[in-house]
């Protein structure tokens, strides 16, 4: 049988190749809230962002790389809520989403922690990811449908008369505009062509 501490080495071994695998950036903290593992990406992102590298390290306290001017109150107290919920309950899940502002540009970020014991002692997995992408196309879409809902009610209040057609040339919507001065009503009209 081989030593124990072979073993571990093994476990260890196989801990970071299995995080590295993931291109996720992933940490596995301590009850303490400190870093034990981290996956490539975990650490690719702590060297990106210079000055707070050390802070995103294995053996570095999680909670400690926000609380750099870097990051907004809100969001430092968000994550640390969120951190310390997770820690208390096994099998907790929780999520923080915070911003920073570098130069004109705005990045956006969520974690996500769950909580496990494993041989008694508690850890807490952390996925850190980037959204900034995911968060402005949502906030264009949104304005987009905003827009969308204006031109529509303009288009239904207006006495001119509104028609929407489909790629087929079919009409799909009449405005009150149009019954008013064609004399054909919606359901008369759907479906057809001008």
């Amino acid at each position: 049988s081989r030593p124990r501490e072979h073993q571990l080495t093994t476990e260890d071994q196989l801990w970071l190749i299995g995080l590295d695998f993931l291109e996720s950036q992933i940490a596995v903290l301590n009850a303490d809230g400190r870093i034990e593992r981290c996956s490539r990406a975990w650490r690719t992102y702590a060297l990106s962002h210079e000055p707070a590298a050390q802070y995103w390290n294995p053996g570095a306290l999680f909670l400690d790389a926000f609380a750099s001017d870097r990051y907004p109150p809100w969001a430092r107290s968000s994550v640390a809520a969120a951190l310390r919920a997770a820690l208390s309950t096994s099998g907790a899940a929780q999520s923080a989403t915070y911003r920073i502002g570098i130069g004109a540009t705005v990045h956006w970020y969520s974690l996500s922690f769950r909580s496990y014991v494993v041989d008694d002692r508690s850890y807490v997995v952390v996925s850190h990811e980037d959204i900034s992408v995911a968060r402005r196309l949502e906030t264009e879409r949104t304005q987009r449908l905003a827009r969308a809902e204006m031109h529509a009610i303009a288009a239904h209040y207006t006495d001119r008369a509104v028609m929407i057609l489909d790629p087929k040339g079919n009409i799909e919507w009449i405005n009150p505009g149009f019954t008013q001065l064609i004399g054909y009503s919606l359901q008369e009209v759907v479906g057809r062509t001008p």
